[in-house]
């Protein structure tokens, strides 16, 4: 298998790096794009985030930053424990949603120059490590899904539950393992797609009580479903044939 490094990227694909962030002693744990491209939002292992203004080449927002331990190499401190940003999604230019292991999932305003009101509306399950979210293209629904081999279907605008795809459902096919992505259907708002450890890529109609198909194959252990069309694109932690 060939591998690139970001030095040869130009000559190999034509990608040049225009411009590299001001660095930070903390893992990266997810990066979004909001959707006209003004905004990157970027987040940490440590839990926090940072939100990137690509047109003025500087940061506009800081939420939840551990404070800076000056007698480490780190900007946080290594001996506490820190659940990290999962997945993020932006609800709109200024709204954005994101999913931690501590089981929040957050709406924030970070356009909100009072970091104190930041903070809109969340989500929050003692039980659960949320591994990843979507939205659909109206912003109206929110699906999120865990370790707990579960997918929950929320009214966006409440951020309340209104459907729950329990795991054990033995007569029809539901995940049996964490779930890492889920992908709701641009085209049908109505329709997603999830996929996890279990192998298995599962499609459910919220009109529906249970799944609408299945089939096995996918090993996804991040975010790695998107739709192009009527195409549906899986990526898979293997060596081989990792796109299907």
């Amino acid at each position: 298998m060939e591998s690139y490094t970001i030095n040869n990227f130009h000559e190999k694909f034509g990608f040049e790096q225009f411009r590299q962030l001001p660095g930070h002693k903390q893992g990266i744990s997810y990066v979004k794009f909001s959707d006209d491209g003004k905004l990157l939002s970027i987040g940490y292992e440590t839990g926090g985030i940072r939100v990137y203004d690509v047109q003025r080449y500087e940061y506009a927002a800081e939420i939840d930053i551990p404070k800076i331990r000056e007698v480490t190499d780190f900007d946080f401190d290594p001996t506490v424990l820190y659940f990290p940003i999962t997945c993020m999604r932006w609800a709109s230019a200024n709204n954005l949603l994101t999913s931690s292991g501590d089981g929040f999932i957050k709406l924030w305003n970070v356009k909100e120059a009072d970091p104190k009101k930041r903070l809109k509306s969340y989500i929050y399950n003692e039980n659960i490590s949320f591994n990843a979210i979507d939205v659909n293209v109206d912003r109206t629904m929110l699906v999120s899904g865990g370790m707990d081999h579960c997918l929950r279907v929320y009214d966006l605008a409440e951020m309340k539950e209104t459907v729950v795809y329990h795991g054990e459902d033995t007569k029809h096919q539901e995940h049996f393992n964490r779930i890492f992505s889920v992908k709701v259907d641009p085209s049908n708002h109505n329709v997603f797609y999830s996929g996890g450890w279990d192998k298995c890529l599962i499609t459910h109609d919220i009109r529906e009580k249970h799944s609408v198909a299945s089939f096995v194959g996918p090993y996804i252990t991040g975010d790695s479903l998107d739709i192009n069309g009527s195409a549906l694109l899986a990526g898979s932690y293997r060596s081989h044939d990792p796109i299907e």
